[in-house]
């Protein structure tokens, strides 16, 4: 468990690194939502919405998406138990 609470706590501090527009696909890619549909809500290309993904994780020190969406999943059950604020 101490080893997730500092992943976790290391993931949120990364994230705040992001730019604005970079945090908005954060949003929506956590939600599931593909680059197809991230790009139309935002009126950017699918391109433009994957090369955001790879710079994003990148500074978050993330493989690929499949990480991205098990950290905001650890984060979400450590908020619930109120590990994290």
């Amino acid at each position: 468990v101490h080893a997730l609470i500092e992943t976790a706590l290391a993931y949120r501090t990364r994230r705040e690194t992001l730019s604005r527009r970079e945090r908005q696909i954060l949003a929506l890619l956590e939600q599931g939502h593909p680059a197809s549909k991230v790009g139309a809500h935002l009126r950017i290309s699918p391109r433009t919405v994957e090369n955001h993904r790879m710079n994003i994780l990148q500074k978050l020190n993330l493989g690929n998406t499949t990480q991205l969406i098990r950290q905001v999943a650890v984060l979400d059950v450590l908020r619930a138990g109120g590990i994290l604020d």
